[in-house]
């Protein structure tokens, strides 16, 4: 499961707006999922190495800025501002919010230095720091 949800994952773009499935949905499958399958060795090297709390960054355009719970982010802030200003919409923004590790689903390697992070139920959530570019 979890090397089936790894594929899927990396390959579908803006899941989060998919209104076919539920946010908790969402998680329970990460749950489920196997973090050996789920993560190579090298990912799961990032994954444990993570500190207990960890910057997140969220690279957003006017499309995608309502859903404040999405799941993809990335630690580097260089990539979220790629993902901001990829469409060259003049809307882009980069949020960042710190979280718990405990929130961090998995880590995807794939250059976009991607995590996947579990805001639903999370208080902390509106806490994000938002940057207009």
């Amino acid at each position: 499961m979890g090397t089936i949800l790894s594929i899927f994952w990396q390959t579908i773009e803006q899941i989060s707006l998919d209104n076919s499935i539920s946010g908790t949905n969402i998680v329970k499958i990460f749950k489920r999922a196997s973090k050996e399958t789920l993560m190579n060795e090298d990912e799961r090297k990032i994954f444990n190495s993570l500190p207990e709390q960890v910057t997140v960054y969220r690279g957003v355009t006017s499309y995608n800025k309502n859903k404040k719970k999405a799941f993809s982010w990335t630690t580097d802030k260089e990539i979220a501002e790629w993902f901001a200003n990829r469409y060259n919409t003049g809307t882009g923004e980069v949020w960042t919010l710190t979280v718990p590790k405990e929130r961090i689903l998995c880590a995807f390697e794939g250059g976009e230095k991607e995590v996947i992070v579990n805001l639903y139920n999370y208080k902390n959530a509106e806490q994000m720091i938002v940057h207009k570019l």
